[in-house]
């Protein structure tokens, strides 16, 4: 986040703890674990923390309202943290702090209960939402997360709703198999944006070679180029038509090239009265993602005969046509 650090008035709530802590914290003057070393350190930590808050050096007064509340859980502290996390635009972090004192976490809060329920609420209503609607490009998405100011966390497809503190912050939005999206908002408090987003599915290119034994034969991939006795492009992923011709005759294939993917297609014979043709389909990369092996796959207004090849695995045959 990014935020100005006001100048925190907080002497009013510095005196109205120390009036808490003297009702509440008796319970927690002998906690198991609490050394009179740490009761000491403690007692400073929280002397720093008033000083700093006072002069409105909020960062520092919660470093040492933090540091006193890890060595002795006081109410008091725990309500100085908070009063100080909420002047500094630390809005969640206030939530917790208050939430956690409410719940016991630092001894019985007795008649003063109502001073951390009041500022609870306060805190509640200038807090920022984000409403957020997610979608994949992909049929099959994988998982899905949400960052925010480098923390991840994992995120379903559809429609969200979270809190967040008021300022600027950026989103980043990401899921497997898709490219992640980063967004830069501005949030005032107690506003609520909406945010609507399609990750799209994450196309890492492939390579399409053909290749024939003829040297004069002519290689056509209509809208991508041509070649002679050789074809080799790297493509996006995608369906795209082979058409070959030469002396023997021609042919047209469509082939389907996967993201990541290097398909090979080697034709044996170029000879129409020397039937039939012979292309096999080599993959001799892996799809990127997900760390599956692909399957080169030939695709034609007849379904191909399949045969097995010791060599290269999955062979087809094509047949030629005048």
């Amino acid at each position: 986040m990014v935020r100005s650090l006001a100048v925190l008035p907080l002497l009013g709530a510095l005196m109205t703890a120390g009036a808490a802590a003297q009702s509440t914290d008796g319970a927690n003057e002998h906690d198991e674990g609490t050394t009179e070393r740490d009761e000491v350190e403690a007692r400073l930590a929280f002397q720093r923390g008033q000083a700093a808050a006072i002069e409105g050096r909020a960062a520092d007064a919660a470093r040492s309202f933090a540091r006193s509340l890890e060595l002795v859980p006081r109410a008091s502290t725990a309500y100085n943290l908070a009063y100080t996390y909420r002047g500094e635009g630390e809005l969640l972090a206030s939530i917790d702090v208050l939430a956690a004192a409410i719940d016991g976490a630092y001894g019985e809060l007795g008649e003063f209960q109502s001073l951390f329920v009041q500022l609870q609420v306060e805190v509640r209503a200038s807090l920022a939402h984000v409403a957020l609607e997610l979608r994949l490009e992909a049929a099959e998405g994988g998982d899905a997360w949400l960052e925010v100011d480098g923390q991840r966390r994992p995120l379903a497809t559809g429609s969200h709703r979270f809190a967040l503190d008021p300022g600027s912050t950026t989103l980043v939005i990401g899921a497997d198999g898709h490219v992640p999206v980063r967004r830069r908002i501005d949030l005032d408090p107690g506003e609520e944006q909406r945010v609507s987003l399609v990750l799209r599915e994450l196309r890492v290119p492939g390579s399409l070679v053909v290749v024939t034994e003829e040297r004069a034969a002519r290689i056509v991939v209509p809208g991508v180029g041509a070649a002679t006795g050789r074809f080799a492009r790297r493509l996006q992923p995608g369906i795209y038509d082979v058409r070959i011709t030469s002396d023997g005759g021609r042919a047209e294939r469509r082939v389907e090239l996967e993201s990541g993917q290097r398909l090979e297609l080697r034709i044996d014979h170029i000879d129409s009265k020397i039937s039939p043709w012979v292309i096999t389909a080599i993959v001799v990369g892996a799809v990127v993602l997900g760390a599956a092996v692909a399957t080169g796959v030939v695709l034609g207004t007849r379904e191909p005969e399949r045969v097995d090849d010791p060599v290269w695995g999955n062979t087809m045959v094509l047949r030629a046509f005048p």
